[in-house]
């Protein structure tokens, strides 16, 4: 759940090298205590004299606003007062010694036992004008012992979501995953993501906590040039084909490009990976790729590259929509590494005119007439790529992997 699109009175920035190292708010040692109700969703406003969750942006350092949403079965929220808020506490660096203590201003964000999703809101910043636009946020996670209680594991994300909630970039995100096996807790981290050129980019950061000794610490935060693009994508789409979509991308230079992952999502959102594809390295010539799904969700189908250097850093392509309007039948599975590929139809499949296979040359290998088949043995086909259709003219390419 999201609570807010954008940031009521707070301008919209104009990118150039801004972030925030958090030494414009006053700081509080008295721990924040929330008044709301800690079964529903609200904002988090700022009190008199504890920790403040909310700074307007002034032209000089990002702004921010805080929201509670919860997330237990017994939900507690802020409401028996915790430390969440502008700190210059050097509490935890006191338990922990040797982490070096804030590393810019003397003071940034404390967030700790939660009891339920707290979510810091940044003001949005446009990437206009910018050609490799990146985001950092230095944090500290506590040294302890995270866990999984009330049907909820402890959890932790930064992203940014992307031209007023088309889509979201994730610079941290733990979901289904055991904190204490990630190795971010006990020192001073860097999360960074490259940012599409262009966009309109709203840093986010979430923390769900259930114990005053899980606590995260905020640092600075940045939006800079991250300096020449590694890979420029000349072209980046795709088309339905027999049942499959076919993306196409082309790149006309490369700098260290170890590979494009590619990533499928049904909602914009929430993105899977299907796919890997090597890049060239270094290459400033042109180069195309594609990339065949062959099996596509009905609808609409949201696609993006992750390009990846031999480094380890990555950048996301902008997304692209497609559509698939119907399935006259399903085979699966697909590619096929055995030898039975199962089939199921639609209403109006045409399956009673019979079924065709056909090589990628379009030669007919074989045929099916008759009753409708529920699978097909395929256990003599060499391996390669094929075209099975119906006898009215719809059909789909399958990907036969096993050897004959």
């Amino acid at each position: 759940m999201i609570l807010c699109l954008c940031l009521l009175g707070q301008s919209l920035s104009i990118f150039a090298q801004i972030g925030t190292t958090f030494s414009e708010p006053a700081t509080s040692s008295n721990p924040y205590v929330d008044p709301g109700n800690p079964n529903s969703a609200h904002p988090l406003p700022n009190h008199p004299g504890e920790m403040l969750l909310n700074h307007a942006f002034g032209g000089n350092e990002l702004g921010f606003s805080a929201f509670y949403i919860p997330t237990r079965t017994t939900s507690i929220g802020l409401t028996d007062g915790d430390l969440a808020g502008i700190t210059d506490s050097p509490t935890i660096f006191l338990d922990e010694p040797g982490t070096g203590g804030w590393q810019t201003a003397g003071q940034g964000l404390e967030i700790e036992d939660t009891d339920g999703r707290i979510q810091i809101v940044f003001t949005e910043v446009d990437l206009s004008g910018t050609t490799n636009p990146m985001v950092s946020v230095r944090f500290y996670l506590s040294n302890t012992g995270y866990e999984f209680s009330e049907g909820v594991m402890d959890n932790l994300r930064f992203y940014c979501r992307m031209d007023f909630g088309a889509y979201e970039i994730d610079l941290l995100n733990t979901a289904g995953q055991d904190i204490d096996d990630m190795g971010i807790e006990g020192d001073w981290l860097l999360a960074s993501q490259v940012l599409p050129p262009g966009s309109v980019a709203e840093l986010i950061i979430e923390a769900d906590f259930n114990s005053n000794a899980e606590e995260l610490f905020i640092d600075e935060i940045q939006f800079s040039e991250g300096g020449p693009l590694p890979v420029e994508l000349l072209a980046f789409e795709g088309t339905v084909e027999n049942g499959g979509i076919h993306l196409i991308w082309t790149t006309v230079s490369e700098q260290n490009n170890a590979h494009f992952q590619v990533e499928r999502s049904s909602d914009g959102i929430a993105f899977d990976l299907i796919g890997q594809i090597n890049g060239a390295g270094t290459s400033m010539d042109e180069n195309n790729y594609d990339f065949l799904d062959l099996n596509p969700l009905p609808g609409w189908n949201y696609y993006r590259l992750r390009q990846v250097d031999f480094n380890g850093r990555d950048q996301l392509t902008k997304v692209i929509a497609i559509e698939v309007k119907e399935f006259p039948f399903r085979m699966y599975p697909n590619p096929l590494s055995g030898n039975i590929l199962r089939l199921s139809f639609g209403a109006a499949s045409g399956i009673s005119a019979g079924l065709y296979l056909y090589n990628a040359q379009g030669l007919l290998i074989n045929s099916w007439s008759g009753q409708t088949p529920k699978q097909l043995d395929l256990s003599g086909m060499p391996r390669g790529v094929y075209i099975l259709c119906s006898g009215t003219g719809q059909c789909q390419t399958l990907l036969i992997e096993h050897s004959p």
